[in-house]
């Protein structure tokens, strides 16, 4: 799955190690996860459908 930040427009992949947040695959992300770019939580997350970065 690929997830969008909707304050910034971060790209999350779960398919991929995202260094920034030391999640590694195949994890969602957690609950406490934020943005490394603009710092919002996963609220702010949105599923982009066929999209991968």
């Amino acid at each position: 799955m690929v997830w969008e930040c909707q304050a910034c427009g971060y790209i999350y992949d779960r398919k991929n190690v995202d260094k920034a947040s030391e999640v590694s695959p195949p994890t969602d992300f957690p609950a406490d996860w934020v943005c490394p770019i603009c710092s919002v939580g996963p609220e702010f997350l949105e599923e982009v459908s066929g999209r991968s970065s």
